[in-house]
């Protein structure tokens, strides 16, 4: 007869997360790097985010050149996400770029990943995280996303770390601040990045 256990159970590997990251980082590497109005797929995946544009801030992540493969023009994610909708996410980027005053969607470019569910698409995101460490994903400077605040909720709800760093998004006047200034952010963002480069990524650029 079974007999329940009082101690903790042992994790159970279901996925072999080190395989599938590696997989994951091949098919981004292997990608073919896009400007966003040229994404089209319809169906969910993850992706990734690079930036072309000249702020001094992420002049370590920059890349150069035409749409080529992620290791070609130096450079390095500064963004990972996941969609159910390619093509919907995209647009919703787009739409949340406008009016920003240092950056819109000339300066960046995307790299994608279809994945066959959106499930899976959120585990490659999280892979992505894990093995690019992207400077907008990091918690400090939450808040690019897809979404704008909710006009409903928008008078409570804190002003995002990012909408700091790059303003120009419609934000409620008694929307609270966060304590650091943009330049405080800047400066952050430039020292993360002189700190961090992804070995996933580092090892197949060499």
């Amino acid at each position: 007869m079974f007999q329940p256990t009082t101690s903790s159970p042992s994790p159970v590997p279901l996925l072999d997360e080190r395989r599938h990251l590696a997989h994951a980082a091949e098919a981004a590497i292997g990608g073919r790097v896009q400007h966003l109005s040229e994404v089209a797929e319809r169906g969910p995946g993850a992706y990734l985010m690079l930036y072309c544009g000249d702020l001094d801030m992420y002049a370590r992540a920059a890349r150069a050149g035409g749409p080529t493969s992620l290791l070609e023009g130096g450079g390095y994610p500064i963004y990972a996400g996941s969609a159910a909708s390619l093509i919907e996410r995209r647009q919703r980027h787009v739409r949340n770029l406008e009016g920003l005053i240092d950056l819109s969607e000339d300066d960046l470019r995307i790299v994608l990943v279809p994945t066959t569910s959106e499930a899976g698409a959120g585990y490659v995101e999280k892979l992505f995280i894990r093995a690019f460490e992207p400077v907008w994903n990091q918690p400090w400077l939450a808040g690019f996303g897809s979404k704008r605040q909710g006009r409903i909720r928008e008078r409570g709800q804190r002003v995002s770390p990012w909408n700091v760093l790059h303003p120009g998004r419609y934000i409620h006047p008694s929307a609270p601040r966060p304590i650091a200034t943009q330049a405080d952010l800047a400066g952050k963002v430039v020292n993360y990045l002189a700190g961090t480069v992804s070995p996933v990524y580092e090892a197949r650029r060499s």
